[in-house]
């Protein structure tokens, strides 16, 4: 389980869209620098609207679970300076032009 740091700031970490009919999406969720430790939760993908997610500059360990690739809308995965990550970026998570 991903656990906050004592003290950080979890203010405003969604940045919301809310369409035409009323309903209200988490479309960036950044929770870069608060100190995040344990594993990267797989509940994010209820989060189905995410395009950005940020998760950079914490203290997460494990792997990237691959069911990130839930996340059919997710453009930009922000992981760098997490020197605990370990494993391989799972396959279809990662696209090239």
């Amino acid at each position: 389980a991903c656990t906050l740091a004592e003290g950080a700031d979890v203010q405003k970490l969604c940045t919301e869209t809310t369409s035409p009919g009323g309903a209200t999406t988490c479309t960036s969720l950044y929770a870069g620098g608060l100190q995040l430790t344990g594993t990267i939760p797989t509940q994010l993908v209820r989060l189905t609207g995410l395009t950005e997610l940020w998760l950079n500059a914490n203290w997460l360990t494990g792997t990237i679970p691959s069911e990130l690739l839930q996340l059919t809308g997710l453009q930009q995965l922000y992981l760098f300076n997490n020197p605990y990550l370990t494993g391989c970026i799972p396959r279809g998570l990662i696209e090239f032009d």
